[in-house]
């Protein structure tokens, strides 16, 4: 039989090791950038170069998994010329730019995949990929519309290294958006600053509309009379 104090160290090692754990494991950074209906979605992973072996010639790809909500939008105009620039491939749908959120009934949940390089520091490998995603406009309220976005799917693929850390499963994806061919990716467990992102839409207030009925009825009322004004007043001058 344990006594007390041999309980407690043994709670105390097990706790420790946990904790020893959790401080291994993947961040992942996320927050969004810009004010209104244009912004920018930034995402930053950083795993410990410690959850790897034999880490000699190392070379590794991460692939993000977005589900974003209906409420959004991405052109995949402006992301293929964003894509060259910013270093990252991707995988999208063909989406209606030009609906509102009311009339977007076609899926409440799409998906993108954005394929990048891990780059290695001097004790981690990072990814950090920024895309420009749009919202929806929203019918009037009585205040701001939410929704909110959620944390990404991490997936990696590495050669000449061994990935020890945890991971939730094996998932058989294109290896790359240009080619068909599945690749075995790792979706690995990580700790995230956020659990999901909370996201504010601007739309009309329905508090205002009688006030900007009234002013709207006046300003068109008052510019058909001062035209009417004008027409009359240059005829008789004319006359």
């Amino acid at each position: 039989m344990f006594t007390t104090v041999e309980n407690l160290i043994v709670i105390f090692l097990l706790v420790c090791f946990e904790t020893s754990i959790a401080l291994q494991l993947p961040t992942l950074q996320r927050k969004l950038l810009k004010d209104g209906f244009h912004r920018e979605l930034q995402t930053k992973v950083e795993i410990p170069l410690s959850l790897f072996t034999k880490r000699e010639g190392m070379q590794c790809r991460c692939l993000y998994k977005e589900f974003l909500p209906s409420s959004t939008y991405v052109d995949t105009f402006q992301l293929k010329s964003v894509s060259k620039h910013l270093g990252f491939d991707y995988v999208s749908p063909t989406l209606d730019i030009e609906k509102p959120e009311f009339q977007e009934n076609t899926f409440s949940i799409y998906s993108i995949l954005i394929y990048t390089e891990l780059h290695i520091n001097s004790d981690s490998v990072i990814s950090n990929v920024t895309f420009p995603i749009h919202l929806r406009y929203h019918l009037p309220a009585t205040d701001y519309r939410n929704f909110s976005i959620m944390n990404p799917g991490v997936l990696i693929q590495c050669k000449n290294a061994n990935y020890i850390g945890e991971i939730l499963r094996t998932e058989q994806i294109p290896c790359s958006p240009k080619e068909d061919i599945l690749c075995k990716w790792n979706l690995i467990k990580y700790n995230s600053n956020v659990n999901e992102l909370l996201v504010e839409v601007p739309v009309g207030n329905t508090n205002h509309t009688v006030l900007v009925v009234i002013g709207t009825l006046t300003v068109t009322f008052g510019s058909c009379l001062w035209i009417v004004y004008k027409v009359f007043n240059t005829k008789i001058k004319q006359s």
